[in-house]
């Protein structure tokens, strides 16, 4: 699960310069982006064709779409399309100004589908129910299966990133300092290690090594990029991102059920709830913002 969400939407009105859609597509981008801290991508279609045109994946959070379109396709089109010919299950929206249509019974595959008739300009009322839907959708997104997935991935990704700015770094530059440095850790962390280790087989306490990480680890790496932002002069935010990143990653892959009171806790022992999924998402984006920065400046400065 990534920190994304994406929407797409298909409404023939995004055509004309002013109409009412436009103003709840940005709404919706501030909602998700404000409240909840997602990177956000609302695609728009003006038609049908356009759409099925898309390269069109499993991984949109929500469809939303007028059921009545002046191209002539009729909302069931999209369905179809979708369940169907793409066997996505992905939420839809769906919405019409005309009155007295049993939609249900038009659609095939209607299992996820929300239909909404538009009375008048109504258009407010409109915003609020999509709002509703996201709402319903976010549940998922604050599971904790789900949010240890998200951190899992996110986290990765920011280890990956961070290795292969280091690895840039020393190809572009030999730089004795931070060489040293980074082998005088990796050494004081293998002896510390294998201290340990014989201290445990020595007194049988076969429990304290087993899974104990020996590889050139992801803190390993953030001090690493420590040092090289501080030889280049960069704002360093790598305590930030140890304290926000990787400790959040090693609370979650620990996180218990706490029985009494029937809540998940972190290894640290703050209790998941959707408040704790938004700082986390939060602090990814930061993150991801920062290391995508870093990287653009130390290549400005090769």
């Amino acid at each position: 699960m990534k920190i994304d969400y994406k929407v797409i939407w298909i409404e023939d009105k995004f055509e004309e310069e002013e109409n009412p859609f436009t103003d709840i597509k940005n709404y919706l981008v501030d909602y998700l982006k404000s409240e909840h801290y997602f990177k956000v991508d609302i695609k728009t279609f003006e038609n049908v064709e356009n759409f099925k045109k898309a390269v069109l994946k499993d991984d949109y959070d929500l469809i939303i779409t007028d059921y009545h379109l002046n191209d002539g396709k009729l909302g069931s089109e999209v369905i179809d399309f979708i369940r169907r010919e793409n066997n996505i299950a992905t939420e839809i929206f769906f919405y019409s100004a005309k009155q007295g249509l049993d939609v249900n019974n038009k659609l095939i595959n209607n299992n996820r589908v929300t239909f909404y008739p538009l009375s008048g300009n109504s258009y407010r009322d409109l915003r609020s129910e999509i709002k509703n839907l996201i709402d319903l959708t976010l549940r998922k997104f604050n599971h904790i299966v789900t949010m240890r997935g998200m951190i899992m991935h996110e986290t990765s990704n920011l280890d990956e990133k961070s290795l292969e700015i280091v690895k840039n770094y020393f190809e572009e530059k030999s730089d004795e300092d931070i060489i040293n440095a980074l082998f005088d850790e990796i050494i004081s962390f293998h002896k510390e290690k294998l201290g340990k280790a014989e201290k445990y087989k020595k007194n049988s306490r076969l429990e304290k090594i087993i899974g104990d990480p020996v590889a050139f680890s992801a803190t390993q790496r953030a001090n690493t990029l420590s040092n090289i932002i501080d030889k280049e002069g960069l704002i360093n935010f790598i305590a930030d991102y140890k304290k926000e990143i990787l400790l959040v990653r090693n609370q979650f892959a620990h996180a218990i059920l706490d029985e009494e009171k029937q809540v998940f806790r972190t290894k640290g022992g703050k209790e998941f709830n959707q408040e704790l999924c938004k700082k986390i998402r939060k602090d990814i984006s930061i993150h991801i913002d920062n290391i995508n920065k870093l990287r653009s400046q130390l290549k400005s400065n090769a």
